[in-house]
């Protein structure tokens, strides 16, 4: 009668157990990557937005200033002050359309849509479309 607990049992058992627990291991963590890479994934399209919005920051404070110049001048601002203060203004809707739609094709876990911010949609306005920035120029 064979013996049940001896080496010629017992060295295959382990080794395969082992053998096992370490394909296991191995499995879990090659899971584990493949959910950071595609976390990792997200950043650099994060990264482009954030400087979309830097970029349109910059361009809302030098419309603010040209603006604030044109206010504390003297005199009344001439053409060629407001055509700057247009540019600006249409360099700065430009830059934070171009945030604002990069933003929106972002898909955050679990949502289907993207979410407005502060109650406005997340798409550029139209060209043809009368929106709040043109008040300041009629």
């Amino acid at each position: 009668m064979k013996k049940l607990f001896s080496i010629r049992v017992l060295l295959p058992a382990v080794t395969g157990l082992m053998t096992l627990v370490l394909a296991t291991i191995f499995a879990i963590y090659a899971t584990n990557a493949l959910e950071r890479r595609d976390a990792v994934k997200r950043i650099p399209v994060i990264v482009d937005i954030s400087y979309d919005l830097f970029a349109a920051i910059q361009d809302f404070r030098l419309e603010r200033g040209a603006v604030n110049r044109a206010l504390a001048a003297p005199d009344a601002a001439g053409p060629e002050v407001w055509s700057e203060i247009r540019s600006l203004r249409t360099q700065s809707a430009k830059s934070l359309d171009s945030a604002l739609t990069k933003l929106s094709g972002i898909m955050t876990d679990g949502i289907d849509t993207a979410i407005p911010i502060n109650g406005l949609p997340l798409e550029p306005a139209d060209s043809g479309e009368r929106t709040n920035q043109d008040a300041v120029f009629t």
